[in-house]
């Protein structure tokens, strides 16, 4: 018995028609890869984190710190949570 990656692709026939596997599946808001990681995940939620901190960074001599703190938490920490 061999573990780990299977070098052999997997054909699923339903009919005559061949069912095309994905790469990755969406369930429950979590992104899972096709060996069940998290990593599509996270590197998804990291892009979006990237996105508004660099949205951020691009005002932040027009904002206040302190406002800016505040943007931070409304805006980037829940894409991290």
């Amino acid at each position: 018995m061999k573990r780990g990656k299977s070098q052999y692709p997997y054909n699923i026939f339903i009919g005559d028609k061949c069912i095309e596997i994905e790469r990755i599946l969406k369930i429950l808001g979590v992104t899972l890869g096709r060996d069940l990681s998290l990593k599509p995940h996270v590197a998804i939620k990291l892009k979006k984190a990237y996105a508004k901190i660099a949205a951020l960074g691009k005002i932040k001599r027009l904002v206040p710190s302190d406002k800016m703190i505040s943007f931070y938490n409304a805006y980037v920490l829940p894409h991290l949570m």
